[in-house]
């Protein structure tokens, strides 16, 4: 019995050294990790001017965040903030999906049957008297995945005049929709998949035709519905830089400072969304691996992408709803194959003085989020590739993408 309790308590001793030693090699391999993130955005902030980057990586063992450069004198930290931009749109999906699943709103139904009150109130017109009769038989559905062909109100000159009037006139989402209905008509709803970022204003409009008919109550629609677990903010009319921590500098305005204009010029529901980089690679996480915002049969529509065949990210990307897929590896950038190391599933953003890159890399089950205080320069297809490297590069032991040539930001 005493040497029973003898090896009993040696055995113990031994559990407790090898929990120990492996605890310690997590650990290690944790900060090998860290360091491997930090030299990516170090390089790509350099590689840029200097231009501030947080980025943040997550698997089963938690999350990494890390940060670099600066805009203006304020070093960027991991605890500051960023305009996500078109990241908004997976969010916005999310909601729309939601009310799908809840039975408060049918995707087959016609665009009209939500927001021709809303359009009446406000504009004194009918969806199909503001945007010419294209817009009859377009659904709900067609404007969630990119099938809507609706005008792209995303266009130089329109950027140029809500950045030059951003000071003293804040734009609304109704301003925003009657620009977009002067613009020219790219196919018949449901006969091509065109990138628009229109479609995600009117989606706007339907989520508030859910609980308000006047477009003027535009700001208290509540879009932290679809974030239980995450907390970023959605900016209406106020400043940016109520949530906004650190400022960001546009091309389209040579050098802009993007910090504290009235927020409306952001695009609402298409792009109005800051945040830390933490929040949207949790929520990514929370939508794509742990899959615990929409159950699977909703969660599938999201995800059936289509290859875009007109206009901007032709050849390049899939949209599904509120998510595409896309090949970061520069030499196989125009075959997005899901399956194959370098293609991610997510949502990209660019914004006035703000670019990020989100979603989910299959092969590793894990999420990552980057933004960069700076719409100068390609990121999408650097910084993520880049980042799949040096995970792969610790986690694998060799690196499973490409990423050469570098591109480098001016």
């Amino acid at each position: 019995q005493c040497c029973f309790s003898l090896r009993f308590r040696l055995a113990g001793s031994m559990a407790r050294a090898v929990a120990a030693a492996v605890a310690l090699a997590a650990a290690a391999g944790r900060l090998e990790l860290r360091l491997a993130l930090q030299g990516v955005v170090d390089l790509q902030s350099k590689l840029g001017g200097g231009v501030a980057i947080q980025a943040t990586y997550q698997d089963a063992e938690g999350q990494i965040t890390v940060a670099a450069g600066k805009s203006g004198n304020q070093s960027a930290t991991t605890e500051d903030t960023f305009l996500f931009g078109s990241a908004t749109k997976t969010f916005t999906a999310t909601a729309i999906m939601r009310a799908y699943k809840a039975g408060k709103l049918d995707l087959n139904a016609t665009v009209s049957t939500y927001v021709d009150p809303l359009l009446m109130k406000g504009a004194n017109q009918t969806f199909v008297e503001m945007y010419g009769p294209n817009a009859t038989n377009m659904t709900v559905w067609h404007l969630v995945s990119m099938q809507s062909g609706i005008p792209d109100f995303d266009v130089p000159t329109f950027d140029t005049l809500m950045l030059t009037t951003a000071k003293t006139h804040s734009w609304t989402p109704l301003e925003i929709l009657q620009y977009g209905a002067k613009q020219p008509w790219i196919c018949m709803p449901g006969e091509c998949v065109y990138y628009s970022s229109t479609n995600f204003v009117m989606l706007g409009m339907v989520l508030l035709s859910l609980q308000s008919g006047d477009p003027a109550d535009w700001e208290q629609l509540d879009q932290h519905i679809v974030t239980p677990h995450s907390s970023p903010e959605y900016l209406d009319e106020e400043p940016a830089n109520k949530y906004l921590t650190i400022p960001g500098y546009s091309k389209d305005g040579n050098g802009t400072v993007i910090f504290d204009q009235p927020s409306g010029m952001h695009g609402w529901t298409c792009g109005n969304m800051v945040a830390n980089t933490r929040d949207v690679a949790q929520y990514m996480y929370a939508l794509l691996v742990e899959r615990s915002i929409l159950d699977e049969e909703t969660l599938r529509l999201m995800t059936d992408t289509r290859p875009i065949s007109i206009g901007w990210g032709t050849g390049t990307l899939e949209y599904g709803a509120g998510l595409f897929i896309q090949q970061v590896q520069p030499a196989k950038i125009t075959t997005p194959v899901m399956g194959e190391w370098g293609t991610t599933l997510g949502h990209g953003g660019d914004t006035f003085g703000f670019v990020s890159d989100q979603g989910w890399i299959p092969q590793l089950n894990a999420t990552w989020s980057y933004a960069g205080a700076s719409d100068t320069g390609h990121w999408s297809f650097t910084l993520t590739c880049n980042i799949i490297s040096a995970v792969t590069k610790v986690v694998l032991g060799n690196s499973t993408v490409d990423c050469t040539p570098r591109e480098i930001l001016v």
